[in-house]
């Protein structure tokens, strides 16, 4: 049986057997009659739909083969998010249309393992990264990306920003391409902090990281006392913090997410304005709510030299 993409839209896509057309131009108008279809389908990802848009309005998808699937009565079965993120987009795509299907394939339909982004970063760089080192740079350069684009470590909203924000694996791989001092920082933090580390791996290679481009010296000093204690002295700022981790990592401590992130990035800033010595009473280290969301600074030459010289 042969049908083309206008005979199916005048049959409502029906098919009384299956028909695979294959590179079908999915417009926004097509899409809104393919969605015209989506009975009783599970609710659409808006995630997923976010990150499909945001992939087609700047370029980045791609035909890769997958299907838009229909049943043999005319239900969409499967590519709902694909369709909505064509029409939020307003980007023509191809993709593979499968019609004629039998209703209860809708069941085995993404039944495979999702490939995380970790997966295929160890894919695209697999000559210059072991994929043990993959989920650790797809974390630290999640966290550098939204750090670098003003966002909070937290949330995905960022400050004067009306949509949230969305890392893809493709922001990942080219930021690695234009960075890739990163693997070597990478197997430094490794190999420096290991299992010795009472912070987790990836937040100490995000710091050594943003803290380099500054100075990687003093980065590298402020981080051994920080997170190993290594060479702290009587009242210095990093000894509290150091304890204050310490407690966090044995939960002795309770502080949230927000506020561990941010007292990370306002013990950096602090030090590296007035010393090692700036906050002299713990109770004044921990960030509040009511301060402003802090973003990594450059040390002052001063600080830098006394940290060195500890």
């Amino acid at each position: 049986m042969t049908m083309n993409i206008v005979d199916l839209i005048n049959n409502k896509f029906k098919a009384p057997e299956p028909i695979t057309i294959a590179k079908v131009k999915i417009s926004t108008e097509l899409a809104s009659q393919l969605l015209e279809i989506n009975i009783d389908n599970i609710p659409p990802v808006a995630s997923k739909v976010a990150l499909y848009a945001d992939a087609m309005s700047n370029g980045r998808w791609q035909y890769n083969g997958d299907s838009i699937r229909v049943s043999s009565d005319g239900r969409l079965l499967d590519g709902q998010n694909r369709l909505l993120a064509c029409i939020e987009s307003g980007v023509t795509i191809e993709s593979n249309l499968v019609v004629g299907l039998e209703d209860n394939v809708f069941n085995t339909i993404d039944q495979g393992r999702v490939r995380q982004k970790s997966h295929l970063l160890a894919r695209n760089f697999n000559d210059s990264i072991r994929p043990s080192e993959a989920n650790m740079l797809n974390t630290a350069i999640t966290r550098i990306l939204k750090h670098d684009r003003g966002f909070s470590q937290t949330t995905n909203i960022a400050r004067n920003a009306t949509k949230s924000m969305i890392v893809t694996t493709d922001d990942v791989s080219y930021y690695l391409l234009e960075h890739p001092e990163l693997i070597e920082q990478a197997r430094y933090v490794k190999n420096r902090f290991g299992s010795r580390s009472i912070l987790p791996i990836p937040t100490v290679l995000y710091m050594y990281h943003i803290g380099s481009r500054f100075d990687q010296k003093y980065t590298a000093k402020f981080l051994d006392k920080m997170v190993l204690g290594v060479g702290l002295a009587e009242s210095e700022t990093l000894m509290y913090m150091n304890s204050f981790l310490i407690r966090l990592k044995v939960k002795t401590l309770k502080w949230s997410t927000s506020e561990k992130e941010n007292t990370l990035v306002k013990v950096w800033n602090s030090v590296g304005r007035a010393g090692l010595y700036s906050i002299v009473h713990s109770g004044n280290l921990k960030y509040r709510p009511s301060d402003p969301v802090p973003f990594f600074q450059a040390p002052k030459q001063e600080s830098i030299e006394q940290m060195l010289a500890s």
